[in-house]
């Protein structure tokens, strides 16, 4: 029989962290009987049957930012807590759960406590870096309960935050290459779909409109060259979150692209390969990542990046092989080398290294026996 797997995510929609969650699972339900709980129906739960793993329900109340805690955040966070750790204890033991893995940074304190009141072993899945030194010093000390046998880290940063040493065990994310591909047929559909005339030339910024994105950074550039290069378009992928700061930016970015034909807002697509086949680069404006994903999916599809040197990028796009590198926050340098792509005669060739590149080191078959393997020691 079977060990059973309960999974905790907080986010029901499908972002790079769920996306990662998803990816893993027909492996996962390979070895485990898996349980997912998320906060609420979305994206994420429609995404479950065709892998044939159940969600359960499981309010967690207000979301707070991981990176500045505010004062309503403290305030959330210790008085939501001891309900959920009392409630996610009393869930452990309803499913039976013999490991338990936390896919969310934000339910670390609870699901740990809850797993530990339990008797169920746990596991963090590490995404995020963090800035907030509350947070920070919090997690390290949870990291280090008995009952947090591993913490997989998605970069040697993400990891290297939580002080534990030999528990930490970092597994780079892999990319689907034969979903993330570059496709003809589908580059036509969507460039049509998306208004992009034959000679305009797509960028595209994936991601949940919040600040840390950088979507805001990119708008400007694009307003910055436009004289210049009346052939540049902008394809802004991702929608707000539901948090008050995510509705404000979104609603800024708007306000900051009126007037642009040339800026398109195409909010969440479930359709990602199509529509970055469709595009000619990939912008990553971020302040702070471990990865991103779709800084891997994009070079997947022969697209060159420009990014922030976060997560992977300085690894994969330093030598300038596949992409280029431009300092956090600075609209000036990501304009220059906006421009310098939009000269190049080599964007193909770009392309083509950077797919040459993930296919050889940055497989999704490689994250998922990592993955595997590591639940497996921890329940063994």
């Amino acid at each position: 029989m079977k060990p059973r797997l309960v999974i905790v995510e907080t986010l029901a929609s499908l972002a790079g962290g769920q996306r990662v969650l998803v990816d893993l699972l027909p492996a996962l339900t390979r070895e485990f009987e898996v349980t997912v709980v998320v906060p609420a129906s979305g994206r994420l739960t429609e995404a479950l049957p065709a892998h044939s793993v159940s969600a359960v329900i499981l309010p967690m109340g207000a979301r707070y930012s991981l990176q500045k805690k505010t004062p309503r955040d403290l305030f959330t966070f210790a008085l939501n807590t001891p309900r959920l750790v009392l409630t996610w204890a009393r869930l452990v033991r309803a499913t039976r759960a013999q490991l338990v893995l936390i896919n969310s940074a934000p339910a670390f304190p609870w699901g740990t406590l809850g797993s530990a009141l339990g008797d169920c072993p746990v596991v963090w899945f590490a995404h995020n870096v963090f800035t907030d030194s509350k947070t920070v010093w919090l997690l390290r000390a949870l990291a280090r309960w008995p009952g947090v046998r591993a913490v997989l880290a998605t970069s040697a940063k993400a990891g290297e935050q939580y002080r534990v040493g030999r528990k930490t065990i970092v597994i780079p994310p892999g990319v689907d290459v034969n979903l993330f591909r570059p496709d003809a047929f589908q580059r036509d559909q969507k460039r049509r779909e998306f208004h992009l005339p034959p000679e305009g030339v797509g960028l595209a910024i994936v991601g949940d409109l919040m600040p840390l994105k950088g979507q805001r950074l990119a708008i400007e550039a694009v307003h910055h060259l436009a004289a210049r290069h009346p052939q540049l378009h902008l394809l802004v992928i991702g929608e707000a979150r539901p948090e008050a700061e995510s509705q404000r930016y979104a609603a800024e970015l708007r306000q900051a692209a009126q007037g642009s034909r040339r800026i398109h807002f195409i909010g969440y697509r479930s359709d990602l390969p199509a529509v970055l086949a469709a595009c000619d680069g990939l912008i990553v404006a971020s302040t702070t990542e471990t990865g991103p994903l779709v800084l891997l999916q994009a070079l997947a599809c022969g697209l060159p990046v420009i990014s922030t040197p976060v997560g992977h990028a300085p690894a994969l796009l330093e030598d300038r092989a596949c992409g280029y590198l431009f300092p956090v926050g600075n609209m000036a340098a990501l304009a220059e080398v906006m421009e310098k792509f939009l000269n190049s005669t080599e964007r193909v060739t770009l392309g083509q290294r950077g797919r040459a590149r993930i296919v050889a080191e940055w497989s999704l078959a490689r994250m998922q026996a990592q993955v595997v393997a590591a639940l497996q020691q921890v329940n063994g």
